[in-house]
């Protein structure tokens, strides 16, 4: 059986200590979680979208990853797409924040999040990392495919409540969701992060 191995990450642009990264590595329906501290692939200092590319890169390159998730959007909104104010994937997916034109989010406070994710997808396809292009799209030999996720969405299509934001989560809620997973999908996680 082969293992897919994937690089996750809980994106934040405030400071790289707020980074979730994590590596899943997929065999069948075993799921290995490791957790990696952003200071541990020299992530320090102010947020850079292009140091983040690069340690993102390298990591995927690291641990043969062919697949790098971001929970942040891609791109900005599309001038044709008919819609007025976000992309399609937001009106589909009922997300808090919309992507509107460059440099337009709803709500205003989602702009610099939008922003930083925007330009940390950009300087990832400057390092040849390519964009998810439909759902029959796969990365070819060691090329790396980067795509957006929306968190919510994985919880509702699971039909588990979703967590709370990062900020108001605790150890319960944390344990709950973690359990509720386990029993979907038997992932081995080390029992310090739990």
């Amino acid at each position: 059986m082969s293992e897919t191995t994937i690089v996750a990450v809980d994106l934040a642009y405030k400071g790289y200590n707020d980074l979730g990264i994590a590596i899943l590595s997929v065999a069948g329906n075993n799921i290995d979680v490791e957790v990696v501290k952003p200071q541990h692939i020299d992530l320090t200092g102010p947020p850079s979208a292009s140091d983040l590319a690069i340690r993102l890169k390298q990591l995927c390159n690291e641990r043969e990853s062919r697949v790098l998730i971001l929970d942040g959007p891609q791109a900005w909104k599309a001038a044709g797409n008919g819609l007025e104010h976000c992309r399609l994937c937001e009106r589909l997916l009922n997300t808090p924040a919309k992507t509107g034109l460059p440099y337009y989010v709803k709500p205003r406070s989602y702009e610099p999040f939008v922003r930083f994710s925007i330009e940390v997808f950009s300087e990832l396809q400057k390092r040849d990392i390519r964009l998810l292009q439909g759902e029959n799209d796969y990365p070819a030999d060691k090329e790396v495919l980067a795509l957006e996720s929306f968190p919510l969405a994985a919880w509702k299509t699971l039909k588990i409540n979703p967590l709370p934001a990062k900020s108001r989560s605790n150890a319960h809620d944390i344990t709950d969701r973690l359990r509720i997973l386990k029993c979907l999908y038997p992932p081995h996680i080390p029992h310090m992060l739990i």
